[in-house]
C-alpha cells in the first residue's frame, strides 16, 4: 500500500495481516484486547492489522483498517495525565510530553495520509468505528 510516511516521503508498505496479526491475548491491555475483539465482530470480512507501525519510525498504532482507511488508537488514561506507572519520576522523566508529542505525530500522519483516526477511551463510550 502507498503512504507517505513521518518524513513526508511516498513508500511502499506491507499491510498483510501475517505481519500484523491480532495479538488477542497477548495484546498489551485487556482494553485494546476487547477493541481487537469488537473489531473484529463488526468488520468480520476487513484485513485488521494491530501494532502496524507508522513507515519510518518506531510509532506503531494499535488498529489499522487499510481498505477502510480507518486507524484505531485504544488510549489509557496515561494519554491525558501523568502515570508515575507510565512516564517515571515527574521531576525528572519526558516520558508524558515524549507520550503528547507521539500522539501529535500519529494524528499528523493520519491526516497525512488522509486516514479516519478514532481514539477510544475507557472512560468514554464507543459510538461508532
Amino acid at each position: 500500500m502507498k503512504m507517505i510516511d513521518v518524513n513526508g516521503q511516498s513508500c511502499s508498505v506491507s499491510v498483510k495481516p501475517s505481519d500484523y496479526p491480532i495479538k488477542g491475548e497477548n495484546s498489551r491491555s485487556i482494553f485494546q484486547k476487547e477493541i481487537g475483539e469488537k473489531l473484529q465482530e463488526r468488520y468480520p470480512h476487513d484485513i485488521i492489522l494491530e501494532e502496524f507501525n507508522i513507515p519510518n519510525s518506531r510509532l506503531y498504532i494499535d488498529f489499522f483498517l487499510p481498505n477502510r482507511k480507518l486507524v484505531i488508537e485504544v488510549d489509557g488514561s496515561q494519554h491525558d495525565k501523568y502515570s508515575g506507572y507510565f512516564h517515571g519520576n515527574k521531576l525528572t522523566s519526558r516520558k508524558f510530553a515524549r507520550q503528547i508529542d507521539n500522539d501529535y505525530i500519529k494524528e499528523q500522519w493520519t491526516q497525512i495520509n488522509q486516514f479516519k483516526m478514532i481514539r477510544i477511551r475507557p472512560d468514554k463510550p464507543i459510538l461508532d468505528f
